[in-house]
């Protein structure tokens, strides 16, 4: 996963065609370009390459903004403590990192029981809702903060999850039908 300062000030309703844009730019190179997401801070997409990608990486960027971040997939997530692996994923999420966030995330829920698999299903949700609202589908994040609010039942903390704010904007984002960004 490649991840682009969005210095141009790229917006979601411009996925497709900077997804096209993009393919353009690197034909005759054997790589594809997939998933791609816009933030207000960058532009991510996943780049598939058989080999010697890091020259073509700077080929990409160089077009469009400064390289942040680069993240093989094909790797396993962090497998730390839990504290950290939720600390990570609010970060994630606060830096506009919705996709890393649910990846993250999931490590930890893949391995939970009962209300506590629930909440972290609700908050991989709400990640996943903004992946698509990056991809230009408000549609599809309303829907899945819809099924993501009844999950988002804890106390108030879990970790460093403040769940009843969580809950809150969720609730704000359905009432409104507007989804919009919110922090952790």
């Amino acid at each position: 996963m490649i991840r682009i300062s969005n210095e141009k000030g790229y917006i979601p309703s411009q996925v497709k065609a900077l997804t096209e844009e993009l393919r353009q730019s690197i034909s005759g190179h054997d790589m594809k370009v997939g998933g791609l997401r816009v933030s207000t801070i960058a532009i991510e997409f996943d780049l598939f390459a058989d080999n010697e990608i890091a020259d073509k990486i700077e080929l990409i960027a160089s077009s469009y903004g400064l390289l942040l971040t680069t993240k093989r997939l094909d790797l396993e997530a962090d497998t730390g403590n839990i504290d950290d692996i939720v600390s990570t994923g609010k970060d994630y999420f606060n830096e506009e990192r919705f996709w890393e966030c649910h990846e993250i995330l999931e490590s930890i829920w893949k391995k939970s029981k009962g209300i506590e698999r629930t909440l972290l299903q609700g908050v991989i949700l709400v990640a996943a809702a903004f992946v698509h609202l990056q991809r230009d589908e408000p549609k599809i994040c309303l829907s899945m903060l819809n099924r993501a609010l009844p999950k988002l039942t804890w106390k108030d903390q879990y970790y460093s999850l403040d769940v009843k704010r969580c809950n809150g904007s969720v609730k704000k984002i359905i009432d409104s039908q507007n989804p919009i960004l919110f922090k952790l």
